[in-house]
This record gives structure tokens, C-alpha cells and sequence, in this order.
């Protein structure tokens, strides 16, 4: 199994050193996980992520890991890095002077609304949940437009508070984004966190993982984990979710570049 999402007390919002969660992902006979912490601004934003100067300290430090537990377990590097079209620039010229495996594009603030923390106003009730959704898939369809990312993260995070899709359907949008994710030769993050959140699934949930497979995106299991004890959170129940979808296999990556690895469970 592996688990390709994992952040580090760097992004302000997780618990514990590296080493504990690379001895938890030992502990749950993990062949493989990928650090995947959070970038959005060039000097974090409010305890949610690492600073732009902070990244070649997080980039060696995971490189340290790898080599004391190389024959143990693969650790991959990456970056869970927030696209907002007004900064995307910026922020891939920080990205570029490191040779890390897997760049994951994210949107945690669509039209500068934030969605995910306990602050969003989808979780108060002071959100129009339709103009979430809308400008949400506007934007990530922005995001693939760009080909810089390598997997998108938590494909319908907006539902994490239990919205989800309010009014109406969103299938247009959501086809339309997926054939962008597509020709971008990008792969969809089957994120388990979403168990534990009011949105009782993964992101995606079941019938957006099939139009996944359908259209031959590849997918990859992250746990999301903010603390040791949750890497390989839920993963079997993804890599399920995955299998009932249709795939045969699970995606890492490695310098960017796509492996694909067998279910055998």
C-alpha cells in the first residue's frame, strides 16, 4: 500500500516530526509515501502553510529521510502547492530549483473564499454554496489549464462541511474540469479524509472516481494525515473505492514522472 499525502508540522497546522510519521507508515507495512505539505504564499498564510523560504529546508529534510530509510520504505517529496490564478506564477518559480517527485495543485480559496478551514463560511452558514461551487470548478479547471500540476487534491472540497452540490447539479462542470485534468496528463488524488469530515466519503466520492476511470485518469491514495497516527488513514477503503471504479492499478510519482503500481489486495 502506499500513501501518497502527508503534510509536516511546517504547514503550521500539523502535529509531530517527520520521522514519527515515517515510523507510523513503517508500522502499517506501507511500501511507499509521499510528503505532500502545503505552499501557498510566499510567507505563508495564517498558520496554513510553510513560507517560500522554508521549502529548501522541507525539501532536505525529506531527502534525510529517504536516505536513512532507503531499503525500508520509498519516501517521495512533494508539494501540495494552492493555485490562485493572481499568484500562480510566483509560485511555480519557487517551485522550480527543486527536483521534487509529485507538484499536487489544491484550491483552498476560490474568488479568495476559504472552504477548508473551521473559519469557511460554508461551515457558518454565511456562504452562497452555488457561487462556492461554480467559482471552486472555474478555478480548477484554471489550475489544469496551466500543465504545471502533477494531481489535483481533493477533487469536491467544498462538500467537506456536508454541502454538497446544494441547488443543482454540477455534472457540466465537472466533465468540463475532467477533460482538462485529462489532456493535462494530470491524476485525481483519491483522498480519504473526507470519511472524518462532515462529507462522510472521500474526495471524490464513488461516482466522480468512476467518470475518473471512464475517461482514463489516473488515481493516487492520500490519506491527507495532519499527525502520525493518521497515515494510511482509510486507505484500504480508497484503493476499494478505486477498485470497485475500475482500476486495476494506483499511480506515484517519481521525478514528475507517472508509476503505476498493482491493487494486489
Amino acid at each position: 500500500m502506499i500513501d501518497c499525502h502527508i503534510h509536516t508540522r511546517l504547514c503550521g497546522h500539523a502535529r509531530g516530526p517527520m520521522e514519527a510519521y515515517v515510523t507510523r507508515a513503517l508500522e502499517r507495512g506501507l511500501d511507499a509515501i509521499c510528503f505532500l505539505d502545503h505552499l501557498f504564499e510566499p510567507d505563508g498564510r495564517d498558520g496554513l502553510s510553510m513560507t517560500f523560504k522554508e521549502i529548501p529546508l522541507y525539501f532536505q529534510a525529506v531527502q534525510r529521510l529517504r536516505r536513512r530509510h532507503r531499503g525500508r520504505i520509498d519516501i517521495k517529496a512533494g508539494l501540495e502547492a494552492d493555485f490562485d490564478p493572481r499568484r500562480f506564477q510566483e509560485l511555480a518559480d519557487a517551485c522550480r530549483p527543486f527536483d521534487f517527485d509529485v507538484i499536487a495543485g489544491a484550491v483552498h480559496f476560490p474568488g479568495g473564499v476559504d472552504i477548508a478551514s473551521r473559519r469557511s463560511p460554508l461551515k457558518t452558514g454565511e456562504a452562497d454554496p452555488d457561487r462556492i461551487y461554480e467559482t471552486y470548478f472555474e478555478t480548477l479547471g484554471q489550475m489544469a489549464e496551466t500543465g504545471f500540476f502533477d494531481v489535483v487534491c481533493h477533487f469536491d472540497l467544498p462538500k467537506k462541511f456536508g454541502v454538497v452540490f446544494p441547488s443543482r447539479s454540477f455534472d457540466r462542470e465537472i466533465h468540463d474540469v475532467l477533460l482538462k485534468i485529462k489532456a493535462a496528463g494530470m491524476a485525481v488524488e483519491a483522498n480519504a479524509a473526507g470519511f472524518d469530515h462532515a462529507a462522510a466519503e472521500p474526495y471524490p466520492g464513488p461516482d466522480i472516481m468512476r467518470k475518473c476511470f471512464e475517461m482514463g485518469i489516473d488515481a493516487v491514495p492520500g490519506s491527507d494525515a495532519h499527525s502520525p497516527d493518521q497515515v494510511g488513514r482509510h486507505i484500504p477503503r480508497v484503493i476499494e473505492m478505486m477498485r470497485a471504479a475500475g482500476y486495476g492499478h494506483m499511480t506515484i510519482f517519481e521525478k514528475r514522472e507517472k508509476k503505476k503500481l498493482p491493487i494486489t489486495f
